[in-house]
């Protein structure tokens, strides 16, 4: 479904973002990207959505290359917007409507779908929307905010769901509806975290990308968290002091916050 052959990009001021980067994620995958800041989690979502191309090497989608070119054939790119959907961390960055139920339909008009309206009312149920739909997003809470945007991705059916940090602004009980909300979908999704206690419950395949922007694991998640090595090489983990009276101690943490 999902290809990246020998992937690189940098910067326009040439500063690397990935490196040499190869993967397949098949139909239906739920795949968690860990790594520490900079190190080209966004990047690699960005990648797949179309929004920055690579420098050297290949992306395919379904067998088909997806390059700049591409896009300029108006019928490809609008059903590869349709089907590849890229939520932003800070979903600030994505509303831009008078009211949360033009949000949801802005994606769907766009496309020329002729059941827009549905669409709306569905996915505002299936996220606890409904009383908000003539709301602006300005008086919207984080984890709202966050549930819209969603919904306007949603709306459009998507093949694969790519998401950005999705829990890193929200409270608890927020956190816990969206693990269980994206675990009930059928769609193949790729997500980033740093939450390193929650990734399990986001796939269970995991990629990491070391700091020198090249993936350092590609297998099962269960298997990276009990690698101690690995999550120190990642830059997964911190040391700090622990006191006790007038001893002290240091060892490795894991990652545990947002």
């Amino acid at each position: 479904m999902i290809q990246l052959e020998r992937v690189s990009h940098a910067w326009s001021d040439g500063a690397p973002a990935l490196a040499d980067l190869s993967l397949r994620i098949s139909e239906g995958e739920r795949v968690v990207v860990l790594g520490a800041n900079g190190c080209g989690k966004s990047t690699l979502l960005k990648i797949l959505n179309g929004l920055v191309f690579p420098d050297r090497g290949a992306y395919r989608y379904h067998g088909e290359p997806v390059t700049r070119e591409r896009f300029r054939d108006r019928a490809w790119s609008r059903d590869f917007r349709r089907n590849v959907a890229l939520l932003f961390q800070n979903p600030d960055a994505m509303l831009f409507n008078p009211t949360v139920r033009d949000e949801i339909a802005y994606g769907p008009r766009q496309l020329g779908l002729a059941d827009a309206g549905e669409r709306v009312e569905q996915w505002a149920r299936a996220l606890g929307l409904v009383n908000l739909l003539d709301l602006p997003s300005y008086r919207l809470s984080g984890g709202e905010k966050q549930k819209v945007c969603l919904a306007a991705l949603l709306a459009l059916e998507p093949g694969v769901l790519l998401l950005d940090e999705p829990i890193a602004h929200l409270d608890p009980r927020a956190t816990g509806w969206l693990i269980d909300f994206l675990s009930d979908l059928k769609t193949t999704t790729v997500v980033t975290t740093h939450n390193l206690s929650l990734a399990p419950e986001l796939g269970r395949r995991c990629l990491i990308l070391a700091e020198d922007h090249r993936l350092l694991f590609d297998g099962l998640i269960d298997e990276a968290l009990r690698d101690q090595p690995l999550l120190v090489r990642a830059n997964l983990t911190h040391r700090h002091r622990h006191h006790h009276g007038a001893l002290s101690h240091s060892h490795e943490h894991a990652h545990d916050w947002n």
